[in-house]
């Protein structure tokens, strides 16, 4: 029997918290060490913070240089969307010799200014002999990966559509004040001109399909809206009276030939009624494949995140995405 992938854990926010859970009840992975710069959960067992029968004999470090001697072969880490600002982080673990599978969003495929940072990421991981990847549910799966492993059914494809509606009610905090839920329309439009009120990963998602498919885009056009609540809308962490942003409706739409060939939309906000999954693919056989209920967000990126990080190690080193990951998928053991 092959020994257990032995991770240590960066970032023990809500998503880090939840992938030491699943890690905690699996057999062919273990947590080895455990880093946080909340003050409040330095020096605890990991098992008492994420809530999991212990002790783990984990304690909680305030960062990898407080880890001597510990061996390790992954890192998980959850800290933060925007690759400008976990950058350092990211580094720091390359160069202890680290696989890296992040939740950073902006390195699921990074696009536009991000490509400097991912390249120099790129190479401090090559040098080192490991992988850096970026995953989740979405971006990393549900409007990028799914899609382009669908495809493996199709002679041809002319045109991919992925709409997502999402409760964000049912997340995390960071979440839904990322989508701007309980601010007033105006100082949400103020926020998403600044560019900080928005769900970040569109844009990659696009991108990686277009290169998945060998498209060369013509241009590439989002929009961000205001959804506003109809009626009062309590989560566990806030309160959206009607007339407030409840949150975003995002579409990013890719043209090629003149036409639309990628159309992502992406309603996540607060109080939705419905959540749902649904992709298309025009071409040769026509698809369609829609989830009723819709991918659980936070679950599923905790879930992704682990199941990564017992394959991560068989891609060649240097920075990867999704598209170029065998399928990672549950196993017990």
């Amino acid at each position: 029997m092959a020994s257990p992938v032995r991770v240590i854990h960066y970032g023990l926010g809500p998503i880090g918290i939840e992938a030491a859970r699943v890690v905690s009840r699996r057999a062919g992975i273990v947590a080895v060490g455990a880093v946080d710069k909340d003050p409040a959960k330095i020096g605890r067992d990991l098992a008492d913070i994420a809530d999991f029968p212990g002790p783990s004999g984990t304690v909680v470090r305030s960062s990898i240089a407080d880890l001597p001697g510990v061996s390790a072969e992954v890192a998980l880490h959850s800290t933060g969307s925007y690759l400008a600002e976990v950058r350092p982080q990211l580094e720091e673990l390359l160069l202890a010799g680290l696989h890296v599978v992040s939740t950073c969003e902006e390195l699921s495929y990074p696009v536009g200014e991000r490509t400097e940072i991912a390249a120099e990421l790129d190479s401090v991981a090559k040098k080192r002999g490991v992988v850096l990847l970026g995953t989740g549910i979405n971006p990393g799966f549900a409007m990028d990966a799914l899609p382009i492993f669908l495809t493996s059914i199709s002679q041809d494809v002319t045109s991919i559509t992925v709409k997502r509606v999402n409760d964000a009610g049912k997340r995390r905090l960071p979440l839904q004040r990322k989508v701007g839920a309980g601010l007033e329309k105006e100082e949400f439009q103020r926020l998403v001109d600044a560019g900080k009120v928005r769900h970040v990963g569109l844009r990659e998602s696009v991108q990686m399909l277009a290169d998945a498919m060998g498209w060369e885009l013509e241009r590439v056009e989002e929009t961000t809206a205001a959804v506003l609540a109809r009626e009062r809308v309590t989560t566990a962490y806030l309160t959206v009276e009607p007339g407030q942003v409840a949150g975003v409706h995002q579409v990013g739409t890719a043209f090629m030939g003149g036409r639309p060939v990628i159309t992502l939309e992406l309603q996540m906000y607060v109080g939705a009624a419905k959540e749902s999954d649904e992709i298309w693919i025009e071409g040769r056989p026509q698809l369609h494949l829609r989830s009723e209920d819709g991918f659980p967000g936070d679950i599923a990126t905790s879930g992704i995140l682990v199941n990564a990080a017992t394959r991560v190690a068989s891609l060649p080193p240097g920075l990867r995405t999704m598209k170029d990951l065998p399928p990672a998928h549950y196993r017990s053991s």
